[in-house]
């Protein structure tokens, strides 16, 4: 896998992040943490404050197989109508692979019986989690845009699941 650099706005930015609280003014650190196994993940992690986290292969970013360091750009010049949420990657993971990985991991996370986790993790697949989360089709993830080093928060609103934040810039959770 490529292990992309973060580059100065990556690290500034999780700089800043590390000054989030949740709700009511509970540090972050009090919440379970996982990270992908990409090392600009951990390193994000870290230069928030973050040195106490798991690393699961279940939050890993998806798998791009054959379009390994490939730009959207660079697919659509020999296949026009390409997307990764309908057409996935060769040699690489489907939609629905990567769906399956993610609501697993969600699922362990139900089944610890605690609520509050904070983790680290590339584009595409938080887009695939906040829709899994949403029993929403995996393509309306091409709909939510998400920038480097923003706060997304997936919890429940009038006993539902719902998507409380997304995309934000740093701030309270």
């Amino acid at each position: 896998k490529c292990q992309v650099d973060l580059g100065n706005f990556g690290e500034c930015s999780g700089q800043e992040n590390g000054k989030c609280r949740v709700s009511g003014g509970e540090e972050v650190s009090r919440i379970l943490l996982y990270c992908t196994p990409r090392l600009r993940t951990q390193e994000t992690a870290q230069l928030a404050g973050f040195s106490d986290y798991q690393v699961t292969e279940d939050r890993a970013e998806w798998d791009y197989g054959q379009y390994e360091g490939k730009t959207r750009q660079d697919i659509i010049a020999t296949i026009p109508d390409w997307q990764i949420w309908t057409h996935g990657a060769p040699v690489g993971e489907t939609p629905e692979q990567v769906a399956a990985r993610l609501t697993r991991f969600y699922n362990r996370m139900i089944d610890t019986g605690d609520e509050r986790i904070l983790g680290f993790a590339h584009g595409h697949a938080l887009r695939v989690l906040a829709m899994t989360w949403l029993g929403m089709p995996l393509s309306f993830g091409s709909q939510l845009p998400l920038d480097t080093a923003t706060v997304s928060l997936l919890g429940h609103y009038r006993g539902r699941r719902a998507l409380k934040k997304w995309n934000s810039r740093v701030g309270r959770l």
